[in-house]
């Protein structure tokens, strides 16, 4: 299955459109493989994408203590593509992006289920990865008795910049035609 998202970028005034931090940032939330009145990610989940390094915002620089550096503000992608071994909330960002790939997802092995998307990456190339981190696993609650946001999950964002408070600019009259995979459960 697919999903075509049409995106067309105008402006009247002849001036580049669409200037923004969080333009055309796009993100499909779905822990491949759970229970869809209990939507959540297990101790092995996987990220699956076609990344060597990432670098992470400040705020989130103790996300790469498990993982050995990769030069100056970057880290090797090994340890942090398993759930199990984020220890916060955090973002880190395919460093320099996504190489040329084009797919990302996750792979759930304790289910043996997985979701990845296909995209033209040219036009996406940022990958933002985020989490509560594992412990909102490990100490998940009863979300009928403590409805906490913080529900075990990972977020993948597909993005035209680099990182999501970067901007982008796409020119007066841009028409963009995005195409995604459609999120599909198995029974």
């Amino acid at each position: 299955m697919k999903a075509d998202l049409p995106v067309t970028f105008r402006s009247g005034r002849g001036e580049p459109c669409c200037r923004g931090p969080d333009l055309a940032w796009s993100c499909p939330i779905s822990p491949p493989g759970s229970n869809p009145n209990n939507p959540r990610t297990t101790g092995g989940a996987e990220i699956i994408a076609p990344i060597e390094a990432y670098s992470t915002p400040r705020r989130s620089a103790n996300l790469s203590d498990g993982d050995a550096s990769a030069g100056a503000g970057k880290s090797r992608f090994e340890k942090l593509r398993h759930f199990r071994n984020w220890p916060t909330i955090g973002i880190p960002y395919a460093a320099p992006d996504m190489q040329g790939g084009n797919f990302w997802g996750v792979i759930n092995h304790d289910n043996e289920q997985g979701i990845i998307r296909i995209a033209d990456n040219k036009v996406t190339p940022g990958l933002k990865m985020w989490t509560w981190g594992f412990p909102s696993f490990t100490h998940e609650t009863d979300a009928r008795k403590d409805p906490n946001p913080q529900r075990p999950h990972i977020e993948l964002w597909a993005g035209v910049s680099d990182q999501f408070f970067h901007s982008a600019t796409f020119p007066r009259s841009a028409k963009c035609l995005f195409r995604k995979p459609a999120a599909r459960r198995s029974a």
